[in-house]
Order: structure tokens, then C-alpha cells, then sequence
């Protein structure tokens, strides 16, 4: 079929989207191809298989895709979600053949839900936006929509589309306001927006690969949902009760399995910490990660699994996931002009803004001629809330009076540890 010059913001895509066709990028549009999920139901998005693709937190270690939904009624048509602004040549190359798009559902006022969405208004006139109260406002003040053009809904408001019935559920406010998930209930499909999601590129539809899978979703759920553990863990048994037979992310592959990722999710939820220690650290001249490997060894020795986090090589991705699980974290790093590495005051606010459950907390390190690095780390952790053991520093390499005193940090680390507030199974 041929398709039409689209002229969007007084440019015209046509001869755009067949340069880009024809061009190198061919390889790709092959993965940007609409895929069939249902009878009338299909998958749009894109693949980023980039491995230094970046977020603000982080880069993507398993890359990472944007999906959208579009579903088929027999009265309208629905398209749940847009992609970035980015990704605007390949994603209106799936639109050949729709002539039209009733309602465009806004799960949340991200740009990678609603990045394209002026673009999407201006192709399809007469489309309406359907998003929360707080989405509305969040659309309007970030990509500047008409308020004429969206339609707010509220939890447990369903649109038929003719054979096709859509149910809107409002999760916690988290990690985006106003967001909400939406469920197609003749195809028991759950497009869940951020929940279950997992930065993960694949050329498989479905989570086949459980392996790979889990941790990219645990990374995930860790950065997105760990300050709001609480709140999230009541939602997940809603979700629950609805028995999807598909739930439909907004990142990773689609769960063809839904109890796999739902436990999952209800595992990581308790936040319960675990026996488990985990050890971000830099050193510059060798001092500091002497003194961290030693207390590793000396924790290991309280059959405490520990993980040490050299954060000059690693990432924040890394440190979320072990967060998760962590009952006791230790910083260490060098003094710079008497203050911590930045590469460790960067890890403190961190770990400050997900807020673990970590139940214990400790500071150690070296310096040359004075330090207040452990103040300035703690003023870093204001929000962290967790037993904060007398913090240690020593002059140089460490000497046996130092390792003394590490040897008493692991024997304060290891009583914490015993008892009932932590979850041995680790």
C-alpha cells in the first residue's frame, strides 16, 4: 500500500522514511516491523541493540526497547503509548495502512510514553487522548497538548472499541504521577507501562530467555521501584487478581508467562534484606582496596556472602540490583583535598535517593594528611535510614592496628546481621 507524504511540524517524512527504508538502515526496520500479539492486536516499538546507549542513570548493559500497542476494534482503533522523539522515522514507518486512530492511551507523561505523541495528534486529527487527571496536566506543561484533545479517566473507567474493551487501573503514583495501566479484557492483556519492565533487547516478542531475562528485570525493578516498596507490594496482588493471560511492558519482551514475572515482583517487594554485604569502593593508590578486601575476607568468615563494587569500573545498575538485597553496605574510598572520591559521593546520593532496606551501614577508608570524608558522607545519607557503625579511617596502607579495627567493624557487621530482621535465604 502506498502511503502518503506525512507532513509533521512543517516537515515531510515520506521521502525521510524511504531513505531510510532503502538505506543502511534496512536491518533495523525489519525489527521495527508491527508484530501480530492477537487477533487485532499487535505490537509497535523499537529495538536498541547499542550497548552504550545511556539513561541518566546509567548505560544499558543488555540494550533495551520501547513498545507501544496498537489495538483493532470494530468501532476505533487504540494505540497505547508513542515512543521517544527519537525514534520518529521508524516509528511512523509502522503506521502504513492505518487510516485511522480514535484514541491514543497515555499510561504515563514520560517521553518514552508520550515523546511522539504531538507527532501522533498532528498525523491522526481526530485522535483523543486518554490519560489520568495528573497525566493531562503533566502532558500539557511538558509537550504543550490541547486540553480540547484529551479525555481524562479515573480507575476502573473501561472504552469499548467495538469487540475490544479496554479497563484503566491506577497504580501508586510511582515512578511517574498520574500513571496508569491498562487491561484489554477479551485477550486478558495487561499493558502494564513501567511495571514489569526490563531493559533488555531482544528480537523475540516473548520472554523466552529467563536466564538473561530476570536480572535485567530485577536491575529494573530496583531503580525504578525501590524507594517505594511499601506502597508498590499492595498493587502487585491487584495485578494479580486480574489473572492476565500476556502482560505488555513498556521496556523488554512481552510475559507470555505472567505468574514468572508477578512472583517476582512480589519476592523483590517484601524488601526484606538478606544476609548479604555489599562493597562499593575506589581506591587510588591500592590503600582502600586493601582494606576492603580484607574486611570481605573477614565477613566471609561470618558466612556472610559479600560483593565488593570497584565504582570506578562499574556502574549504578550494578549497586541497584545488589541494593535489593543487601543487610549491610560499606562505603570505601580514598581522600581527595580531604574529601571522598566523587566517585563515592556520586554513590552516596544514590543510595540515598532508592533508600534500601539495609539494616546496617559503614564507612571506611584512608587518607594522607587530614579527612572529613566520613562527614561528608554521612551528610550525603541523611535519608538513608540504617545502624551507623563508628566510621574508620587509616593514615596509608594498612597496618595491623588497622586491620584490628576492621576486624572489629565485621564482628559489629556480623551481630546486626543475626536475628530476625534479615532474611537468611539468600
Amino acid at each position: 500500500m502506498q502511503t502518503k507524504g506525512i507532513s509533521i511540524r512543517g516537515h515531510n517524512y515520506r521521502p525521510i522514511i524511504d531513505q531510510f527504508v532503502n538505506g543502511f538502515c534496512s536491518f533495523l526496520i525489519f525489527m521495527f516491523k508491527p508484530r501480530a500479539i492477537k487477533d487485532n492486536l499487535f505490537w509497535f516499538g523499537t529495538v536498541h541493540w547499542d550497548k552504550e546507549i545511556r539513561r541518566s542513570l546509567s548505560p544499558l548493559q543488555n540494550g533495551s526497547s520501547n513498545n507501544c500497542y496498537f489495538v483493532r476494534g470494530s468501532d476505533a482503533n487504540a494505540l497505547i503509548n508513542t515512543l521517544p522523539a527519537s525514534c520518529e522515522e521508524a516509528f511512523l514507518e509502522q503506521f502504513r495502512g492505518i487510516d485511522s486512530i480514535e484514541y491514543v492511551i497515555i499510561e504515563n507523561a514520560s517521553n518514552e510514553s508520550a515523546g511522539m505523541l504531538p507527532d501522533i495528534l498532528a498525523l491522526y486529527e481526530k485522535s483523543v487522548v486518554i490519560c489520568t487527571e495528573q497525566c493531562a496536566v503533566n502532558l500539557g506543561e511538558s509537550f504543550h497538548i490541547d486540553s480540547s484533545r484529551i479525555r481524562t479517566v479515573y480507575s476502573g473507567e473501561m472504552l469499548s472499541l467495538g469487540g475490544k474493551t479496554l479497563a484503566f487501573i491506577e497504580p501508586p503514583a510511582i515512578p511517574w504521577p498520574g500513571s496508569m495501566c491498562t487491561f484489554l479484557q477479551e485477550e486478558r492483556t495487561l499493558f502494564s507501562g513501567s511495571l514489569f519492565s526490563a531493559h533488555f533487547a531482544s528480537s523475540e516478542l516473548y520472554a523466552y530467555d529467563r536466564v538473561r531475562l530476570y536480572p535485567a528485570a530485577k536491575q529494573f525493578f530496583a531503580e525504578n521501584y525501590l524507594p517505594f516498596l511499601m506502597i508498590l507490594n499492595s498493587f502487585i496482588h491487584k495485578i494479580e487478581s486480574l489473572e492476565p493471560a500476556i502482560i505488555a511492558p513498556s521496556h523488554g519482551p512481552l510475559h507470555y508467562d505472567p505468574p514468572f514475572i508477578i512472583n517476582a515482583y512480589k519476592n523483590w517487594a517484601q524488601g526484606c534484606p538478606k544476609n548479604f554485604a555489599v562493597l562499593p569502593y575506589v581506591s587510588i593508590h591500592g590503600s582502600t582496596k586493601r582494606m576492603i578486601e580484607y574486611l570481605a575476607g573477614e565477613l566471609a568468615g561470618f558466612n556472610i556472602p559479600v560483593e565488593p563494587i570497584n565504582m570506578a569500573q562499574h556502574n549504578e545498575s550494578a549497586l541497584a540490583t545488589a541494593l535489593l538485597d543487601a543487610g549491610t553496605i560499606v562505603f570505601g574510598s580514598p581522600t581527595i583535598h580531604a574529601n571522598p572520591h566523587p566517585a563515592i559521593v556520586k554513590t552516596a546520593a544514590f543510595v540515598n535517593a532508592l533508600k534500601p532496606k539495609t539494616l546496617c551501614c559503614a564507612i571506611i577508608g584512608s587518607y594522607g594528611f587530614n579527612s572529613m570524608m566520613p562527614e561528608f558522607l554521612a551528610d550525603q545519607l541523611k535519608q538513608f535510614e540504617a545502624v551507623h557503625l563508628e566510621p574508620f579511617l587509616c593514615r596509608g596502607f594498612p597496618k595491623d592496628k588497622d586491620y584490628a579495627a576492621l576486624d572489629r567493624i565485621a564482628e559489629e557487621i556480623a551481630e546486626v546481621h543475626v536475628g530476625e530482621n534479615l532474611d537468611i535465604r539468600n
